[in-house]
């Protein structure tokens, strides 16, 4: 779903069902983080967010609601097509770590949500994603990512659920 390292056929469907699987994460809860970090850096200024593996798109939809202009990069077309653009959501169907953009137009914030990082296999796409992101990212911008806790992973064993 995000980079090289992951091909688009295995996210053919999940555009259909991963919200349905997701629906109670809590998007509104992370996006306040985002926002207060905002807050502070940007004295509550709207701004320019890059938002890599957006996946379908839940923190971009609530970041643009706020008026933020947000631009959303994921490498599945069902993932995105389940977004529903406005004027202040532009999408890019592309690997994140080969993202390319516009060098004028820099992001204030780079945000790469819900564990994307830890779809990277080594320290070179690792080291690639940074390089987009300091490519796209304003001089004092912010870069926030999410990734795995190894502890509370092992704490939280696989289970069978059903949705």
């Amino acid at each position: 779903m995000y980079t090289t390292c992951m091909q688009q056929k295995p996210f053919k469907l999940s555009g259909e069902y991963y919200d349905a699987l997701y629906k109670s994460k809590n998007y509104k809860k992370e996006v306040e983080y985002i926002l207060n970090r905002i807050k502070k850096l940007y004295k509550n200024k709207k701004i320019n967010i890059l938002d890599l593996g957006c996946g379908t798109g839940q923190h971009l939809k609530i970041l643009s609601q706020k008026g933020h202009t947000i631009t959303g990069v994921d490498i599945s077309n069902e993932m995105l097509k389940s977004i529903k653009k406005n004027k202040k959501i532009t999408l890019i169907k592309s690997n994140i770590i080969n993202l390319k953009t516009n060098k004028k137009n820099k992001f204030d914030m780079v945000i790469c949500m819900f564990h994307v990082i830890n779809y990277l296999k080594n320290q070179n796409q690792l080291k690639k994603l940074f390089e987009v992101v300091n490519f796209n990212l304003k001089k004092h911008g912010e870069f926030i990512f999410e990734t795995y806790d190894t502890k509370g992973v092992n704490h939280h064993l696989p289970e069978i659920r059903m949705k």
